[in-house]
């Protein structure tokens, strides 16, 4: 079994180091001494394998770079020859090293840190400049303006990897997140996707027509503007959009500019170098805002289910507690009526009958407090029952205020209970909230339901007509208390009411009309309900 085991480890430093040398040398096909792949493929491997792949990865660069030794070792020396063998990879893997383990490349659930990566990535251009530029110190080249070299090797280095590395851990993150089965089906749904396909990809094909035809004093300008939709996709989509949109100006630049060396390739390369490291670090920035953001929605949301829940377990605790006094009076009235036959021989007509009365009242009382806790129109004929029959318009036709409710739309019965409660609450803290304004003479309900883009809502607008010459003149407090009393309302104010709504993404609007006041609600579904829903006033 551990002999097995051991084979199969080994097949897979052999596949990786084949794998690895294939690529290097496609790679080594398409760069050149200003766009050096092959660091950005250097960098990949290096952060995204584990540490005992990395002997693997050095003995396999060893062999392309043999190749390059032998052929120069009768034109350029053995020192140069030496110094060639030495392959890259073991200059580079203790800065990785060191930025991973030290510096926490990878943060939470292996989330990259841009500025980190930045850091990684300006060191090992840096180390690999050097380490070319002594090279070609050894072969003594004359005409060899250094700093220029040692400019063009640096950024060739920062540009090849910045074209590669930050794409690679975008694959990385999307292939980590996503099944094998969904992944046409998160791509075709992606507004990132499609940003970059549909929007970005056109308008850099475009702008590298315009650069490739410009004249020669605009080739440089117009090879700059291939930042501009790098910038557009960083800003809409954080350090993914930059990553993706670098790698394609990148590309752009590498076609437009010629495999030799220039000033104009030069500047257009530390301009785009410039960009896509200030996008990164930009982009993280909005990724994390818009994480934090995105969080807080969530928390929102979560915050309003808890209260939604805990509003319909207070609804369902007070039917309970109806109910309970329902019995208690009816045993109550029960008891009262055994003791009244028991008594009744000594108790002349008069006194039964003020006795049986009183029965009845504090039975009828009873029945109101346990009705107005839990509605039984609510519960036996729906929610347009309880809004056009029951309490509210009984206590307006107690008041003497004439009411008239008129429903139209969706059936109100077949929303979530959750919201058919806070509906029919809501409904009647705005009824006594209108009713303690001013003194009415009439009421007039109207109730909306319908659907938009699969959301359902409810609208409910309630026109009160004040009394001639009384807009100022407002209910008695004990008429105020006796009308909460009926509906089973708290008496919330204009503040109350919008709290309440926003609870079920809805709004609360208020304002006077010629004959009165109009006060509207609106509630949503409970399925409807977005994570980012916002208050509004």
């Amino acid at each position: 079994m551990r002999a097995r085991k051991t084979t199969k480890e080994w097949l897979l430093h052999v596949v990786l180091a084949l794998a690895y040398v294939s690529v290097y040398m496609a790679l080594g096909a398409v760069s050149s001494s200003q766009w050096v792949l092959r660091a950005g493929l250097r960098l990949a491997c290096l952060l995204f394998l584990p540490y005992r792949y990395w002997p693997t990865l050095i003995f396999a660069e060893v062999l392309p770079m043999a190749k390059i030794s032998i052929e120069c070792y009768d034109e350029y020396g053995p020192a140069y020859a030496f110094g060639k063998l030495i392959p890259p990879m073991a200059y580079v893997a203790p800065i990785v090293w060191w930025c991973r383990a030290r510096l926490s490349l990878f943060g939470p659930k292996q989330k990259v840190r841009i500025s980190v990566l930045l850091v990684c990535v300006l060191l090992l251009a840096l180390v690999t400049a050097a380490r070319d530029m002594a090279l070609v110190y050894m072969i003594r080249t004359p005409h060899v303006v250094f700093a220029e070299w040692a400019s063009g090797f640096f950024l060739g280095n920062y540009l090849g990897i910045l074209t590669v590395v930050p794409l690679a851990i975008v694959l990385r993150d999307f292939f980590r997140e996503t099944k094998a089965s969904e992944l046409w089906e998160r791509v075709s749904h992606s507004r990132f996707a499609m940003d970059s396909i549909a929007l970005m990809l056109p308008s850099l094909v475009l702008l590298a027509w315009v650069a490739s035809h410009a004249h020669s004093e605009f080739a440089l300008v117009s090879r700059m503007t291939l930042f501009v939709p790098v910038a557009w996709l960083a800003l809409r989509h954080g350090w993914r959009g930059a990553a993706v949109g670098g790698t394609a100006a990148s590309v752009a630049i590498a076609i437009l500019t010629p495999r030799l060396y220039d000033p104009a390739t030069l500047q257009a390369e530390v301009f785009i170098s410039f960009t896509i490291s200030t996008m990164l670090l930009l982009g993280a920035r909005i990724t994390a805002l818009n994480t934090r953001d995105e969080t807080d929605r969530q928390n929102t949301y979560l915050a309003l289910q808890v209260a939604q829940q805990g509003l319909y377990m207070g609804e369902l605790r007070m039917r309970s507690a109806a109910d309970a006094i329902e019995q208690i009076a009816m045993s109550f009235q029960q008891t009262q009526g055994r003791v009244l036959e028991r008594i009744r021989h000594v108790l002349t007509p008069t006194e039964e009958q003020s006795i049986s009365k009183q029965v009845i009242a504090s039975r009828y009382e009873a029945f109101q407090v346990a009705n107005s806790l839990a509605p039984r129109a609510f519960q036996t004929h729906g929610l347009a029952c309880a809004l056009r029959d029951a309490s509210i318009a009984r206590a307006f036709a107690a008041a003497n205020v004439e009411f008239e409710c008129d429903i139209k739309g969706n059936d109100l019965d077949s929303y979530e209970p959750g919201a058919q409660l806070a509906l029919y609450r809501l409904a009647c803290e705005a009824a006594s909230y209108l009713y303690e304004q001013a003194t009415l003479t009439s009421v007039q309900v109207q109730v909306r339901a319908g659907a938009t883009n699969g959301r359902r809502w409810v609208v409910v607008r309630m026109d009160g007509t004040h009394a001639t010459g009384t807009q100022d003149l407002m209910p008695a407090l004990l008429a105020c208390g006796h009308f909460r009393k009926q509906l089973g309302a708290s008496g919330l104010d204009i503040n109350g009411l919008r709290d309440h709504a926003y609870l079920y993404g809805g709004m609360i609007h208020l304002r006077s009309t010629a004959r009165g006041t109009r006060l509207a609600l609106l509630l949503h579904d409970i399925k409807g309900v977005p994570a980012a829903s916002r208050r509004v006033n």
